[in-house]
């Protein structure tokens, strides 16, 4: 089975007290064996499944922290802020003010006005892994919207519906992405589109489906055989 698959199985000695079998597996595909240092069994005296240890050579990605600003307009005083709004510059109409200036008065003004109500506030946060400028803006449009619905209603179909919206999106992102990596290599971006249409592929079938196809085989042609026979 491992050979079949191109995988090498890692762990040398026995990993169960109560016999000589290996239960315990650490398996990889054999052009990645170096991703393993050599594995080690060791008892342990409160169980009688042996520890596994090793050590995964693959390098940890460390996280960047992005600094944001935002202003929390959730908790901004309406009637305060329209109060504010009133008696600024705003409504001194002067008539010999051009548009451009009072364009550029309006938005000094409201921004003073939301520095008081709202002042901008500073977070870090930590970059995550699914970076969101992969999506389009319809796509994060439909998948918030289904989410919200979801949220609204806690019926299984919204629940299913946003779900698939979900993992669509995850791997439209990741065809994106591995797209992008190869960008500008020809012979890459060609293996990459072979892989996404699945081409070049072997298909392996079990025992049972092998012996299933033999026998749906046999009897396609013991039905043929039969049907020329009687119109013979």
């Amino acid at each position: 089975m491992l050979q079949r698959y191109n995988l090498l199985q890692h762990v040398p000695d026995a990993t169960y007290d109560g016999g000589n079998y290996t239960l315990d597996t650490l398996l990889t595909p054999i052009d990645d064996a170096a991703l393993l240092s050599p594995v080690t069994v060791h008892p342990t005296c409160f169980s009688d499944h042996y520890t596994v240890a090793c050590q995964l050579h693959q390098p940890r990605n460390v996280s960047t922290a992005v600094k944001y600003q935002f202003r929390d307009l959730r908790r901004v005083d309406t009637a305060a802020l329209q109060r504010d709004v009133y008696r600024s510059p705003l409504y001194d109409f002067n008539r010999a003010t051009s548009t451009d200036e009072y364009v550029q008065l309006f938005n000094s003004e409201m921004r003073r006005i939301l520095d008081v109500h709202a002042p901008l506030k500073t977070r870090t946060r930590r970059a995550g892994r699914n970076d969101c400028r992969w999506r389009s803006v319809e796509a994060r449009d439909v998948k918030r919207r289904l989410e919200r619905r979801y949220r609204r209603s806690l019926a299984a179909n919204d629940k299913a519906n946003f779900q698939a919206a979900r993992a669509a999106a995850r791997k439209a992102i990741a065809i994106t992405k591995r797209f992008a990596d190869v960008a500008g290599d020809h012979a890459a971006t060609w293996r990459v589109t072979r892989d996404v249409l699945h081409r070049g592929k072997r298909l392996y079938f079990s025992d049972t489906d092998c012996r299933s196809l033999v026998d749906d085989f046999s009897q396609f042609f013991s039905d043929t055989e039969f049907h020329r026979r009687r119109h013979t």
